[in-house]
């Protein structure tokens, strides 16, 4: 199933917004869907949190009932040292992961300058290219 054409309602202080409209493809179960739901989560809490301070609105419950699952979460750092990342781990109840790490098969963490370390994704290109 696409996202193509749905829209979405925002409940601010128990009343409903206005639609934001969904303009771009994204299928279901996409493996970059929870990477996505990541960046969009943070730029959501930072607009909110900005809002907040200028009191334009007393504060902000979210109703959607998620919660971060603590036993099967890491806290990877990079650029940051490991006894920051140990720090963060700490405070959220999480293991503190490597500072290089695999996502999507891909090696995070790393100079993505190198070609070296592109390999992986280029070969699953040419995979899907090829079919």
């Amino acid at each position: 199933m696409f996202l193509k054409s749905s829209r979405s309602l925002v409940l601010v202080n128990r009343r409903l917004m206005n639609e934001i409209a969904i303009k771009r493809c994204l299928r279901q179960g996409d493996p970059l869907s929870p990477l996505l739901f990541i960046v969009v989560m943070e730029g959501l809490h930072i607009l909110l949190k900005n809002v907040v301070e200028a009191n334009l609105i007393r504060g902000t419950v979210m109703a959607s009932g998620l919660r971060l699952n603590v036993a099967k979460s890491h806290i990877h750092g990079v650029s940051t040292s490991a006894d920051e990342v140990a720090f963060m781990a700490t405070c959220a109840g999480c293991v503190p992961g490597e500072a290089h790490f695999h996502y999507l098969d891909l090696l995070l963490g790393s100079n993505m300058n190198l070609v070296n370390n592109c390999d992986v994704l280029i070969e699953r290109f040419k995979n899907i290219l090829a079919s």
